[in-house]
Parts: C-alpha cells; sequence; structure tokens
C-alpha cells in the first residue's frame, strides 16, 4: 500500500508532532478536541463534553474516521468517532516490558515503540497487519509526510529514516530483506540459514540497511520537534548537577546548532510562529518567537504539559490536574475546562 494517495494539504496526520512529545493528550482543532484524562477520554465540541471512552490513554491520534491512543493495559486502542466503539487494534497486554512509548498516525500507517529494547513497528490502518521497522529503545518518535525521526536511548542522539525507504525495503520479502542485512554484514552462508531457520529474519532493523548518520553528537536528546529547515530539541547535560535540559535548535544540512534558551526548559510546544516553552525555575509559559527574539511571559500561572491547536490557540495542562486552560499566543482569550476527578 502507498503512503498515501490523497493532496498534500490532506494528508493524514493523527497529531501535531510537539502535542505527542507532551504526551498526546490533546489532539483536535479549535472548534472539536478529544482530552485525555486519568478516568477516560472527553470529547469536547462546543459547549459540549462527552466521556466516550473509560480507562487512562495517552498519545491521542485523530484522524476522519478515528481516535487512536495507547491506554494502561499498553493496547493500542482504535475508537470509531461516529459511535464511540473501541476496538483493540495493537494488543502487548501481558508482555513483560512491553510499554508502548511513543505512537504516531502518517498516511495509511500508523507508528508505535515499545521501550524495553523491543523496537519500532509500524500498523496498516485498513487491515491491521504488522511489521517490524527497527531495533531501537525510543526515547522520542515523530514523523513528517517523509521521516520518521526517532532518539534511541542507548546512543541518545537524533536518527532518522525516510518513510519511502521504509515502504520500499518493506515490500520486499523476508528472504530478500535477510539477503540484504548479511550482504550488508558480510556473513557467511551458514549463518545465513541458521538466521532464516531461527525466524529471525521477521525482525530485520532497517535502519541497517539503509545510509543515515546521527543529526547532532548530543548524548542525551530528547523532545525532537522538526521544523521548517530546523530541528528543535531537548539537550539534556548529565553532567549538569542538577540534570538540566536546554532548547536547541539543530540545522542539519549547515551542520549548526545553537542554544536557544539559557534557561532550562522540561517541556515545549511550536506554532507557526512561537516556541512556547516551561521553564523549570517557576513552572510558567513563555513564549520565543522562532525568527528570533526575547522571551515573554504569556501568563502568570504554573502549567504542566503545552499543546497547541491548529487555531494555533494554546491549551495547558497544570500541576494539580483539575482544569486545562486555553488562551491565544498573547496570553488572551483565556477560558479554563474544569476537569472532574471522581
Amino acid at each position: 500500500m502507498p503512503l498515501w494517495n490523497e493532496p498534500e494539504s490532506e494528508i493524514l496526520f493523527g497529531n501535531t508532532m510537539g502535542n505527542l512529545g507532551n504526551g498526546g493528550l490533546i489532539a483536535g482543532d479549535g472548534d472539536e478536541a478529544w482530552i485525555a484524562l486519568p478516568q477516560g477520554l472527553l470529547h469536547i465540541e462546543g459547549e459540549s463534553v462527552e466521556l466516550v471512552y473509560e480507562g487512562s490513554c495517552t498519545y491521542l491520534n485523530v484522524t476522519k474516521e478515528y481516535i487512536y491512543f495507547v491506554n494502561n493495559r499498553s493496547q493500542i486502542i482504535e475508537l470509531e468517532r461516529d459511535t464511540n466503539l473501541p476496538r483493540v487494534l495493537v494488543d502487548r497486554t501481558g508482555h513483560r516490558y512491553d510499554e508502548i512509548n511513543n505512537l504516531v498516525v502518517v498516511g495509511y500507517w500508523l507508528f508505535y515503540s515499545i521501550y524495553w529494547g523491543a523496537g519500532v513497528y509500524r500498523v496498516e490502518l485498513d487491515t491491521g497487519r504488522e511489521q517490524f521497522v527497527l531495533q531501537a529503545t525510543c526515547l522520542s518518535l515523530v514523523a513528517d509526510k517523509e521521516t520518521l525521526y526517532y532518539v534511541d536511548d542507548t546512543t541518545g542522539v537524533i536518527q532518522q529514516m525516510g518513510l519511502l525507504e521504509i515502504e520500499s525495503l518493506l515490500a520486499l520479502s523476508k528472504t530478500r530483506l535477510a539477503e540484504l542485512w548479511y550482504e550488508q554484514n558480510d556473513l557467511n552462508m551458514d549463518d545465513f540459514v541458521e538466521f532464516m531457520r531461527r525466524g529471525m529474519a521477521e525482525k530485520i532493523d532497517l535502519s541497517m540497511l539503509v545510509e543515515s548518520e546521527p543529526l547532532n553528537e548530543w548524548d542525551g536528546s530528547y523532545f525532537v520537534q522538526p521544523h521548517a529547515d530546523l530541528i528543535f530539541y531537548l539537550a539534556c547535560n548529565s553532567d549538569d548537577e542538577d540534570s538540566n535540559c536546554y532548547l536547541h535548535a539543530l540545522n542539519p544540512e549547515a551542520g549548526d546548532e545553537i542554544q536557544v534558551l539559557e534557561d532550562p526548559i522540561d517541556c515545549f510546544n511550536l506554532s507557526d510562529k512561537w516556541i512556547f516553552v516551561r521553564k523549570i525555575e517557576d513552572q510558567l509559559l513563555y513564549r520565543i518567537p522562532l525568527a528570533g527574539g526575547p522571551e515573554k511571559r504569556v501568563f502568570q500561572e504554573s502549567v504542566e504539559r503545552i499543546f497547541v491547536m491548529e487555531d494555533n490557540r494554546i491549551w495547558c495542562t497544570h500541576p494539580d490536574g483539575d482544569r486545562i486552560t486555553r488562551l491565544y499566543s498573547d496570553g488572551s482569550g483565556k477560558d479554563t475546562i474544569v476537569i472532574e476527578n471522581d
């Protein structure tokens, strides 16, 4: 199946890279949104608020017909928007250490990762067919219409794979993939026969079959968000006395990298004009122009996670978990959604 056959403006994405980096707890547009809470999934449309799924969920991805998310049993749920009927698309229940820690929908495919070294998989949305992609303990996993970006915990650097490269390789037979893998590793035929006999061709790491260099050298990258020619990410310094993280911007083509903000932060998100950050020292929301310029505090309340909707309105969760604040980038138009936690 091709990645997509729709015009570029209609290419299917489940959520923004920035929202997924913040845990994917909110998805939608300015008029309709889904919010993941400890007690379940809320659907908000205008003044209407409805609980459409009971149980905690993360990594929300919304498409024209379905909502995809991870529940607390390490299952990926497909929820039909019209009926709110759930279906288990991927079930990792009962697999020790199989904690799904990333989920992103792009094109006709859903990509997800298992944290404890089990790797990255993709699932065909129409059929549920699952395929192994690469071996990595992913801290971050995001995608745009051309590229899959990820950070492997064992290296701490940002890696990338082209989605068309993945598609081309997975279209090959398992035997041909294994042949390519052994050609790449210059191994003998006896090893190849044993490899096939043990069924290891089912989990060939595709990243070993493509020419791909790490995009940076920082051992401790996290929270990756590509934007135009730049890749923004948190650089977490293990040598720092408090193990703080700092916002960096990387230009892979030019090989340039800068630290955007002197103060340490623990989360950020991007709109079309602004970088929004939460500073560790005061837990407040600040904005920085993407084109460069001084930072400015947006409003005087502590926040926990930052989400940007299609209308560029900002949604923030709070440490106490009892409300969500919506506001515009200049701090105006603020209102509050009260969360009932009983």
